[in-house]
């Protein structure tokens, strides 16, 4: 009899195969280079878990702030650097906003690794956004 584990992956794969899908959409990228072997070392210690996520964090900041100015560079005049900016901004301040309403919930370990990882995804994807907008902006 099948897990409940092996059903959704299961149900997963069938997906994949009616929506004409790849065998990558069923492989969960690794948060950041490094990251899943960093895990493996803090052997569930809480405070190595969090260094693993600082570093994942500060591998997306870092790309982050190189896209960024990339995408400032391909700007053509100023209106397109003060949309950017503007943008970059209120993206900072959603996902701050966002880590802290996380933070309000409790003060335990699940709730600070929540939010860490929240922080860091949401870094991965605005990293991920910026390198396209240098890449094919105005």
């Amino acid at each position: 009899m099948a897990t409940r584990g092996a059903k959704s992956f299961f149900a997963a794969a069938a997906a994949c195969a009616l929506l004409g899908f790849h065998a990558e959409c069923l492989a969960e990228e690794e948060l950041a280079p490094g990251y899943g072997a960093c895990i493996g070392r803090a052997s569930g210690s809480s405070a190595g878990m969090l260094q693993c996520g600082s570093e994942a964090f500060a591998y997306w900041d870092k790309k982050l702030n190189a896209s960024y100015k990339k995408a400032m560079d391909r700007c053509p005049d100023e209106s397109c650097r003060k949309n950017l900016k503007d943008a970059e901004r209120a993206f900072v301040k959603y996902k701050e906003g966002m880590q802290d309403m996380v933070l309000r919930q409790d003060s335990g370990f699940d709730v600070r690794l929540e939010s860490q990882l929240f922080g860091i995804e949401a870094t991965r994807r605005q990293a991920r956004l910026l390198e396209y907008i240098a890449a094919y902006g105005e």
